[in-house]
């Protein structure tokens, strides 16, 4: 039968199949959700410059995520505002992450395996008020760091925003040290204040997305087309076998409304 680690990808998958669950040990559970979470972010996020005119501003996960459209000197620039993390936040949260790993246990009612990603969030949180006072997670930092293990493990890490932002139709990051580009419906193609900034992270990172496809990318294949959750379409390179640039991914985000004829 399937791993475990397989079965889990696939039932963070919104298209749940149908498919008799495999019991494994808390150890396989943690292997599996380790595979889908991606090390402490080597991310750059440009700040906007105050005097740049905000064109528009609006929220796409309400407290947490705002989108400012900002017009720079080089055109209208898509900048990510997000919860921030002090250097505390960020030692916390990865302890909080580290214990839930080693204490997530397998989903055994028919209700939690077939709504996984609840089940891990719910977890999440018993595992939160468990280590509350050891840890410091009362307050906003409790909602926030359960913010970002929502976005790191359930999401997609640093471009959770985009996915998220229904204005936004692809997902463009064409190496290392080359700020992402979106296509936005009303500005269609913008850069972002999202740089990836460390090859490694950003190799792994491409993992990520083949193993939410229920695909594998390497040196040996380094080309991936797939499909991701909800449907949406994605493209992929690995290392620089393919672009001197290094890994490289498109995402084309599955439109629930068709085009219509004015459109």
């Amino acid at each position: 039968m399937e791993s475990f680690k397989r079965i889990l990808i696939k039932l963070l998958r919104r298209e749940t199949r149908k498919r008799p669950p495999t019991r494994k040990g808390p150890g396989e559970v943690a292997e599996a959700v380790r595979t889908l979470i991606v090390p402490a972010e080597p991310i750059q996020i440009a700040t906007r410059d105050p005097s740049w005119r905000i064109i528009e501003s609006y929220y796409v996960y309400k407290p947490f995520v705002k989108v400012v459209i900002a017009d720079t000197p080089e055109g209208p620039m898509y900048f990510v505002e997000e919860y921030g993390l002090t250097p505390e936040d960020k030692e916390v949260l990865e302890k909080l992450t580290d214990i839930l790993i080693e204490e997530i246990k397998p989903p055994t009612r028919p209700e939690d395996i077939k709504d996984l990603r609840g089940y891990v969030f719910r977890e999440a949180e018993r595992i939160a008020d468990k280590y509350r006072e050891k840890l410091g997670l009362v307050g906003a930092r409790r909602i926030k760091l359960l913010y970002y293990i929502e976005r790191n493990l359930l999401g997609y890490g640093p471009i959770d925003p985009f996915m998220k932002d229904p204005n936004i139709e692809d997902i463009s990051c064409n190496g290392v040290n080359i700020p992402i580009y979106v296509w936005h419906k009303k500005y269609e193609s913008i850069p972002t204040n999202v740089t990836f900034i460390d090859e490694d992270y950003l190799n792994e990172f491409v993992m990520k997305l083949a193993h939410m496809a229920g695909k594998h990318i390497s040196v040996a294949f380094p080309i991936l087309d797939a499909m991701l959750p909800e449907r949406h379409r994605l493209a992929a390179t690995f290392g620089r076998e393919v672009s001197v640039k290094g890994p490289t991914f498109t995402i084309r985000k599955f439109r629930e409304r068709p085009f219509s004829v004015i459109e």
